[in-house]
């Protein structure tokens, strides 16, 4: 390792004596520091010495209190670029001394070189490459600086400035030996950290700048820190936010994010780091995502205007304007364009799991035309949409029309709309009967945007409501106009729906609804619009069997022998039972005995299936099998039902409830006596 004069102040150096002891010989690089005995200045004093470290310390003193402040706290690590480094950033800038910058440009860029905490060059390859460390990841590179980006303001839609505050910036430093090391996708990350710095990677590597090679300066103790000379004048990298400003062909993707900025009560967007400022999304079937907190950092992929302007116009068709968009659509498209972590090549090669579809690999690695290291993650420029499932889905002519924004709204809070815009699953294939907000309307439901909240009838409606009544609108398969056939067909929640003749019949009298427009938009199904709420049924089997008095003998009977309880299912979950109710008459008629009890006949009058309830109508004829455990004979007969060739339902009446059917029979039903 490299020598350098004075020592480690005690404690320090009790530290690192204490690392020497505890620590076992490894194969490393570097030998570890050994303090010469002269005792050290503080980090400025100790800068003002060395004549190529001359023009730091004069921007050092250039910045105000930065000379009192670390020369007396730390403990800090110095990056320092030598005289000559400086003379060529001063070339690339223009400029021919460091008093020429800006106050501001040159109180970030002295204290980015500042790193919080005493290393040397050892200690970054211990913390990074020594066990456990295995692979590369973004989070071990990162260290804190003193360096905070100025307030800055951001407008929003009602005209008002804001001001946003962050905290630190981070500078990156790698050890050559962790992204050497291979990952479980094969190769490691040296490759792409050419790509993003446009240079080999040494030993050490500042960003993209290295340790100087004159021994002398580097791995030098101050009082309150360690110094190391650099080869490069570092610059902070900019935010996220900060490099779409930047990119004139990306304002429709800055103009999106914007929009979705959140608001403290203050009227300030104050983050806790160096980041974009926070998103509201709207949407309930996210997280919120801490898009400003230290510890995160993100990597964003930004298409050109000339392609998302189309997508926003299909938008803006459906809403009239941008404003009048819904932060619910807006986020999906935005958040469809954002992933967790600073993902190099390698990782986008492998394909991503943005934030809106964390479920699905989107592959995007041939889109990629550009990419820029940023100071809270890695912008890549794109030349295509990602258009998130979410808006390709049977959901999206919903959430791409403000005509659907209350029904929108009541599937979202219902946990619904995620779903329903699962293309992953080829299986997941739906028909959605929309509700037009005016239906909303009608049926006396409203919505408070500001809690978030629906009633009916001035009544608060929970998420368990909503999703009872909603999902009854979302039937299981795809169906177009054509397709749709004179009988009962399977909603979202587990119940049933009759359809007949373009129309679909509720569990009300006179609830009858009928299809207005369809749009063939969806990957995964349908979408029709209708002209009602359609009101489910809302009683389980036990209180339609006992409201009804045509046939209480039976329902009483089923008391009597604890078989009703068992029907007071409040929600279905794919198992069905229709129960063949005589009427009192045939009740009266039936005399037990000893091959045929009470218990006999009531289990025998009640099938469980899990496919659908045997409805008069797209119920197959044949045998099924009872509770009882003996079969009956189905006969239809157009709408007429016959049970084993004798016994009648009356009427050809589907009486629904929530996990099943009652069917009135006139007669009572007898096992078959052959053997």
């Amino acid at each position: 390792m490299k020598q350098g004069p004075g020592i480690l102040a005690q404690s320090a150096f009790v530290a690192v004596l204490f690392i020497l002891l505890v620590i076992p010989s490894c194969s490393d690089p570097f030998d570890y520091y050994n303090p010469p005995g002269d005792s050290p200045d503080p980090i400025y004093t100790q800068i003002k010495k060395i004549p190529e470290f001359s023009i730091f310390a004069q921007g050092i003193e250039l910045v105000p209190e930065l000379v009192n402040i670390i020369d007396a706290s730390g403990l800090y690590t110095a990056f320092i670029p030598t005289d000559s480094a400086f003379q060529v950033y001063f070339a690339k800038k223009g400029i021919s001394s460091i008093d020429q910058l800006p106050p501001d440009e040159l109180d970030m860029l002295i204290n980015y070189h500042l790193v919080y905490g005493l290393r040397f060059l050892y200690d970054f390859w211990y913390e990074q490459a020594s066990n456990p460390k295995t692979t590369y990841k973004p989070e071990d590179t990162r260290y804190l600086t003193r360096a905070v980006a100025d307030p800055y303001i951001v407008r929003d839609k009602m005209g008002r400035d804001l001001l946003v505050r962050t905290d630190n910036k981070y500078i990156n430093i790698y050890v050559k030996e962790l992204l050497g090391r291979s990952v479980p996708i094969g190769g490691n990350y040296l490759n792409d950290y050419k790509n993003v710095y446009g240079k080999e990677a040494d030993e050490i590597n500042i960003n993209a700048s290295t340790a100087a090679g004159n021994p002398s300066l580097v791995d030098l103790n101050a009082e309150n820190g360690a110094l190391q000379g650099i080869v490069e004048v570092v610059e902070p990298p900019m935010r996220i936010d900060e490099i779409i400003d930047g990119k004139e062909n990306s304002q429709l993707f800055r103009q999106m994010m914007d929009k979705l900025t959140i608001l403290t009560p203050s009227g300030q967007v104050t983050p806790k780091g160096d980041s974009l400022y926070d998103i509201s999304f709207g949407a309930l079937q996210y997280d919120p995502v801490p898009l400003a907190t230290e510890a995160e950092m993100y990597t964003v992929f930004i298409p050109p205007d000339e392609v998302l302007a189309p997508i926003l116009g299909i938008i803006e068709e459906g809403f009239g304007s941008f404003d009048s968009i819904p932060n619910s659509t807006l986020s999906v498209l935005f958040l469809n364009h954002m992933t967790w972590g600073s993902l190099w090549d390698k990782d986008v090669q492998q394909g991503v799991k943005t934030i809106a579809s964390p479920d699905k690999t989107t592959e995007l690695a041939s889109m990629v035309t550009s990419s820029t290291l940023a100071s809270n993650g890695m912008v890549y420029y794109i030349d295509d949409v990602l258009m998130p499932d979410q808006l390709r889905s049977v959901t999206g002519p919903i959430l791409l029309n403000k005509d659907y924004y209350l029904f929108s709204k009541a599937l979202e809070k219902a946990g619904t709309l995620k779903s329903l815009s699962n293309l992953e699953d080829e299986a997941n294939l739906k028909t959605v009967l929309a509700v037009p907000n005016e239906a909303f309307t009608k049926a006396g439901i409203t919505y408070d945007a500001t809690r978030n909240t629906f009633k009916r009838n001035n009544k608060t409606m929970t998420s368990t409501e909503l999703k009872h009544l909603f999902e009854y609108h979302v039937l299981r398969g795809s169906y177009n106009t054509t397709d749709l056939e004179e009988r009962y067909y399977e909603t979202e929640n587990y119940m049933w729906v009759l359809s007949r003749n373009g129309e679909f019949f509720g569990n009300e009298a006179g609830n009858i609804l009928s299809i207005t427009d369809t749009y063939d938009w969806p990957a995964n199904g349908y979408v029709h619009e209708v002209d009602h709420i359609l009101v489910p049924p809302n009683q389980s089997l036990k209180t339609l069997l006992e409201s009804d008095e045509n046939y209480s003998s039976f329902t009483q009977a089923l008391a009597d022998k604890n078989l009703l309880a068992q029907f007071n299912l409040t929600s279905s979950n794919g198992t069905y039972h229709s129960i063949f109710a005589p009427t009192n008459t045939a009740m009266d008629a039936f005399v037990p005995d000893s091959t045929y009890t009470l218990v006999d006949m009531l289990n025998y009058h009640m099938v469980e299936t899990y496919d659908q309830p045997l409805f008069t109508l797209g119920t197959e004829s044949g045998m099924y099998e009872t509770m009882l455990g003996e079969d009956i004979e189905v006969e239809i007969n157009g709408s007429n039902m016959t049970i084993n060739q004798d016994a009648v339902v009356i009427g050809n009446e589907n009486n629904l409830a929530i996990t099943g059917v009652v069917q009135q029979v006139d007669k009572v039903f007898y096992p078959s006596t052959e053997d």
